[in-house]
């Protein structure tokens, strides 16, 4: 499968056809209202189970692929200590670390920050309000 992402906040997964076959019906992922944003990167966890949408508001969507029929989206909380979060603050990129539920993200404002996913908490930032 090859999964996307879209700034109107959609993602899609797309099963890769035979050499020589075109795939024209990817399934969506729906979003609900609460939820909507725009998706600017995208991971799939090392053991396929798990995809993780980002972008606007520095938010980060889980969904859990082991029931591919269903997959269901959860947000991961976000400190308030971690930083901006406001309409113009992104996730702009996100990878995962071979062989673990570990995340890395790389915001707006400059910092990486890594997370462990399968407790859904924040493990390091090297984010503080001294910083400059």
């Amino acid at each position: 499968y090859l999964y996307s992402g879209y700034g109107s906040g959609t993602v899609r997964k797309w099963q890769i056809p035979p050499l020589g076959q075109s795939s024209s019906n990817p399934q969506r992922f729906v979003l609900p209202d609460r939820f909507q944003f725009q998706v600017w990167a995208i991971a799939l966890s090392p053991d396929e189970k798990l995809l993780i949408g980002t972008g606007q508001f520095k938010r980060l969507l889980r969904w859990d692929l082991s029931q591919p029929e269903n997959p269901r989206p959860t947000q991961i909380s976000l400190s308030s200590q971690f930083g901006n979060q406001g309409e113009n603050d992104f996730f702009w990129s996100i990878a995962f670390a071979p062989k673990s539920h570990l995340l890395a993200t790389a915001d707006s404002d400059g910092y990486i920050t890594l997370w462990n996913l399968q407790k859904c908490q924040m493990l390091k930032s090297n984010y503080s309000k001294d910083s400059s």
